[in-house]
């Protein structure tokens, strides 16, 4: 029972001195970015307002399951992780800033609410892979990776590959997606890629390949045990970087 009690209060400090999920707005924690990107405020945004508890909640949640899993990284990062809105000026966008921000562009959103219902599960689906792939990109910054390729636009490649195979790994060993979902958001994927091979996405052949691979490693993990709580993030940068592979590792 001591022992129990004991495991029960280095978790509790763990996960009391980790990573905060903070709104993006919130200018006490979070600086000014107004060169990078410009955040939605709480008053700015209308009925719609409530995607910015939405999304932060996402994020937190894999956050929150990384702490559990004692990840060492998530733990002692002391550096609040600002969570929310921009304004993407009608390009739909997302983005990671260094390990400060990830944010979800406002016209990515109403797309994604006008071509799927705004509480529809495809809708949520599709939102969670974005989430995910800057998530990622958080990770690959937190992590100092660097994707030193002698050729920068392939670097980029790899990065974006990378961080979607780990999106797919993540949201996969979070959570079962029904055969009609993952059909639908490879579709979504599609869309999100580059249309030809000068791109600095990859083409939707290598994207999808890319979200294949990371849900593949995903499903593997899980039939050995693995579950989003007992996973580190290090083991997934590690299992995406043997098909994309950073110049530097963790």
């Amino acid at each position: 029972m001591k022992t129990f009690l004991m495991f029960i209060v280095l978790v509790s400090s763990s996960l009391s001195s980790a990573t905060m999920i903070i709104p993006a707005y919130n200018e006490i924690y979070c600086p000014r970015i107004d060169d990078i990107a410009e955040i939605v405020r709480e008053s700015d945004w209308g009925g719609h307002v409530f995607e910015t508890y939405r999304v932060m909640s996402i994020v937190e949640e894999w956050n929150k399951s990384f702490m559990w899993a004692t990840d060492t990284m998530i733990t002692s990062n002391k550096t609040p992780l600002c969570v929310g809105l921009m304004d993407d000026k009608g390009a739909p966008n997302a983005g990671a800033v260094g390990t400060q921000y990830i944010l979800m562009g406002v016209s990515l959103i109403e797309i994604l609410e006008t071509n799927y219902g705004k509480y529809s599960l495809q809708k949520s689906v599709n939102e969670k892979f974005v989430l995910a792939h800057e998530y990622s990109h958080f990770l690959q910054n937190l992590y100092y990776l660097e994707f030193d390729y002698i050729l920068p636009m392939l670097s980029t490649k790899i990065k974006e590959q990378h961080a979607d195979c780990m999106a797919a790994y993540i949201l996969q060993l979070n959570q079962s997606l029904p055969v009609e979902s993952t059909v639908a958001l490879e579709s979504f994927i599609v869309e999100l890629a580059d249309s030809h091979i000068v791109g600095d996405h990859g083409t939707s052949e290598q994207r999808i390949m890319a979200y294949k691979t990371g849900s593949g490693l995903a499903h593997l993990a899980k039939s050995s045990g693995a579950t989003l709580t007992s996973t580190t993030t290090e083991t997934i940068i590690k299992e995406c970087g043997r098909f994309y592979a950073p110049t530097s590792r963790p």
